[in-house]
């Protein structure tokens, strides 16, 4: 399998690059869409079309990474996620940002 593009993004002060075709869409899910949250880890949040839950996982907590100071009696605040297939799932990822999709080159 050849990688063409990889695309970076960015957990907090780390950095990851995955390959651009798995990739399904970058969205910024608002707060009144997300139902519940199951743990630290992982939210559940309600998309269209069709009506359809997304589960999100947060990518920092399975990484034990720092995370930012849990804003109390805030409601939560707009999620930016990568979405990507998993079998017949749509997954998504919260990440703090999408830096680039950068070309593979290889030279031999």
């Amino acid at each position: 399998m050849m990688i063409s593009k990889i695309a970076i993004f960015s957990v907090g002060q780390l950095r990851f690059g995955v390959e651009a075709s798995q990739v399904q869409e970058i969205v910024t899910i608002p707060p009144q869409r997300i139902v519940r949250t199951l743990d630290q880890r992982c939210a559940v949040a309600s998309i269209q079309p069709p009506q359809a839950l997304l589960p999100i996982f947060d990518i920092a907590a399975y990484l034990c990474a720092p995370q930012p100071p849990a804003a109390n009696g805030n409601p939560p605040r707009s999620l930016l996620c990568v979405t990507f297939r998993w079998q017949k799932f749509l997954l998504a990822c919260r990440v703090s940002s999408v830096e680039n999709v950068l070309p593979v080159t290889c030279a031999a």
